[in-house]
């Protein structure tokens, strides 16, 4: 049954922090693994990947444990992020000497994943071409096909019409990026979100003639060239 519901499939959540990416990777991955009858944390851990427990089991003790441990499908879907290193954010403030362990820690635990056979969300913003670059050579290792997903809710400011709005719904970002688990100062967001919607220009044209294709997304990743405005 996990054959038909799991995909060998990479997807790049992209948006600005606070867009909602991790709540629709989470979300999905839930559903996925849900369908396939299991109980299993979404995000990405060494324990995670062999612990998966069929739905309405038990702990696994008792009689019953080897006959549901058998059930276990080989593959599931996970959210990979360099979010969920740990101590990366102290008091939701980041600890920005182990950014660079916590990308390195992410891009291993896609790479276990694929090495299972695992769906995988990459719950990063990504929202520089560049940095989906590693991650697309996993794919073509693994022979993953990949998929380009900006959450579809109120924040998703390339459908934004208008100034006046845009303003506003960055202003609601930033109000909850400063009250939420992870502060993020407001120069930081709209920086973000400048280079956001410089990337989204260069992903939507893109998609027709890229579709699943991590050679022809390769391409687009490695011709990209940031905007001047951005600070690099």
């Amino acid at each position: 049954m996990s054959a038909q519901i799991f995909k060998k499939e990479l997807t790049f959540m992209i948006g600005i922090s606070g867009s909602g990416k991790s709540t629709k990777a989470r979300n999905d991955v839930n559903a996925l693994n849900k369908k396939a009858g299991l109980t299993v944390d979404p995000n990405f851990s060494e324990d995670a990947i062999t612990g998966a427990i069929p739905a309405g089991s038990t702990d696994g003790a008792g009689a019953g444990a080897g006959s549901a441990q058998q059930s276990v499908p080989t593959t599931r879907a996970f959210v990979c992020s360099a979010d969920n290193f740990p101590d990366l954010y102290t008091d939701g403030r980041i600890n920005f000497h182990l950014l660079g362990d916590a990308h390195s820690w992410c891009y291993q635990s896609v790479r276990m994943c694929m090495e299972g056979g695992h769906q995988v969300y990459l719950d990063n913003t990504n929202i520089r071409p560049d940095h989906w670059v590693d991650y697309l050579y996993l794919a073509k290792e693994f022979g993953y096909t990949v998929r380009m997903l900006t959450p579809t809710n109120k924040l998703l400011f390339y459908e934004v019409r208008g100034k006046a709005r845009q303003d506003q719904q960055l202003s609601h970002v930033v109000a909850v990026r400063s009250t939420g688990s992870k502060v993020i100062p407001a120069d930081k967001i709209r920086e973000m979100e400048s280079l956001f919607m410089n990337t989204m220009s260069t992903i939507l044209p893109a998609k027709s003639r890229c579709g699943s294709d991590p050679d022809k997304w390769l391409q687009v990743a490695e011709s990209w060239v940031p905007p001047r405005t951005i600070r690099r």
